[in-house]
């Protein structure tokens, strides 16, 4: 019988099961895919491509060495927030190519567009603590550095919030992974119905609004980097919204540009809060469905023009 299993080989100096591949472990999972991790084991004529961006900057001629041996791509670049390696000059004659947190304006050339994700533990933890009661309007847990004035603002009205309502907790720490346990993190969360989600390091994207969306949180995202000349639109984009509309779907979380607004934007997110739950978890359940359905879709479009 025929294999129709396709092959994704991943890079050897970032193993996959990291957190920025978590998202594309989701789309995998639904498929037929066998996992390598060297060029040279590949037996068919094409593959999903890998390819942990910021690990290899200086790897540009490798890499379009090694899959212009092959007749098809996809490829898929990830992990490389701040944009480090030259993803536009990367070429194939027969490539799909996908990129995770596109800049807009810089990242155009992608064929797909994909957020950030969640990481390994989150869905594993949200099912642990399903079905917890929201007694919180609102939860935040996360690093806040000295540089991120995104965050810093996040945090203030946050303050303020809390001393005038009271119904919501946050904790805040200098690092990465240095706060709560995985296991509170998560229980905060499933705790809350609106998640602020103020700006990572190097977009407007964090593991934070995957995460919210994935407990069935409401997030609030941020419109903004915390570098000041970064373009607006990022979610728009990195959600690709022109497809997404075209199926009947829109962004149903609010998306905050001056976090000063913050407590009219929370005012008026917890009064409607059972509509837009509900809103994010059929958008977020679609959104995932239709990442499968598109690395199928390219998969055999590129396939298809090697016949």
């Amino acid at each position: 019988m025929p294999n129709n299993s396709t092959t994704v080989i991943w890079s050897n100096r970032h193993p996959r099961g990291c957190w920025d591949d978590t998202i594309f472990q989701g789309i995998f999972a639904r498929g037929n895919f066998t996992h390598i991790t060297e060029f040279a084991n590949l037996r068919d004529d094409g593959a999903v491509v890998m390819f942990p961006a910021a690990h290899h900057q200086s790897d540009l001629a490798w890499i379009n060495r090694e899959i212009n041996r092959l007749k098809w791509c996809v490829m898929v670049v990830y992990g490389d927030e701040e944009n480090l390696f030259p993803a536009h000059l990367i070429r194939h004659p027969n490539m799909k190519l996908w990129y995770q947190c596109p800049i807009p304006g810089v990242h155009d050339f992608a064929d797909r567009k994909i957020i950030f994700g969640y990481t390994p533990d989150t869905v594993p933890m949200i099912e642990k603590n399903r079905g917890t009661s929201r007694d919180l309007d609102w939860s935040f847990a996360g690093q806040v550095q000295t540089w991120n004035t995104r965050r810093i603002e996040c945090v203030e009205q946050l303050q303020k919030f809390k001393d005038a309502d009271g119904n919501g907790l946050f904790f805040t720490t200098p690092g990465f992974n240095q706060g709560l346990t995985h296991e509170e993190y998560y229980e905060l969360m499933c705790s809350a119905k609106v998640i602020p989600c103020p700006s990572g390091n190097g977009t407007p994207d964090s593991f934070r609004l995957a995460e919210a969306l994935e407990a069935g949180c409401v997030p609030i995202a941020d419109g903004r980097n915390w570098r000041p000349h970064y373009p607006s639109g990022y979610w728009q984009n990195a959600f690709m919204v022109k497809d997404l509309c075209e199926q009947g779907y829109w962004l149903p979380f609010p998306i905050i540009d001056d976090w000063a607004d913050l407590p009219n934007i929370m005012k008026d997110t917890l009064a409607n809060w059972d509509a837009l739950s509900r809103q994010c978890r059929g958008f977020w359940g679609a959104y995932k469905r239709e990442l499968c359905w598109d690395m199928d879709a390219d998969i055999a479009k590129v396939k298809f023009q090697c016949r």
